[in-house]
């Protein structure tokens, strides 16, 4: 069974010091940030377009003595991706994930290098903030998900959506008394 691949989704540089990173990819490069999120204190994923291609920094996962960067590609059917990978006896890394925006895995070619496949959620299936109807909270660390939380907004199933302080979508969750 082969995988169909739609495009390349990102590539992403671990660096270990993100202002001097910003200061190489934006004053040196000249690059533009197009989405900036701080996933819990002091981590970062900041994201630049390059003709087309997402070209990621993180120190979520910051480098060792080697010099990596990670391929991400977009697929049509992540779940048909991950049976194909697992009934080739591929190295998986990292398990079939969900996160706010998509679901993704991570195996390794026959060389080592790590390549995630990737698949976004339709934009319909990922909350849009809405500052009109947020109620800004005191900053805390989402247990789940391990990500900052300033917003709580009310959803239209009685639930409430968590979103970080730049209004960046974190989960959702069953509604608590004083959201």
């Amino acid at each position: 069974m082969s995988i169909q691949v739609k495009e390349i989704a990102f590539i992403c540089h671990q660096v270990a010091d993100i202002p001097r990173a910003r200061r190489f990819y934006e004053q040196l490069l000249g690059l533009t940030v197009g989405l900036e999120y701080e996933g819990a204190p002091g981590k970062w994923w900041i994201e630049y377009d390059v003709a087309g291609v997402t070209l990621g920094i993180t120190n979520i996962n910051p480098p060792g003595d080697k010099v990596r960067a990670v391929l991400a590609l977009e697929v049509t059917d992540i779940e048909a991706a991950f049976t194909a990978v697992r009934a080739a006896r591929v190295p998986i890394i990292e398990d079939l994930t969900e996160f706010p925006r998509c679901h993704s895995f991570a195996v390794k070619d026959p060389d080592g290098n790590e390549i995630i496949l990737h698949q976004l959620k339709p934009a319909d299936q990922v909350p849009k903030f809405d500052s009109a109807l947020a109620k800004k909270v005191a900053s805390y660390l989402h247990e789940t998900t391990r990500r900052t939380v300033g917003y709580h907004q009310p959803a239209a199933d009685g639930r409430t959506h968590l979103f970080a302080p730049n209004g960046f979508f974190v989960a959702t969750e069953k509604s608590t008394e004083g959201n």
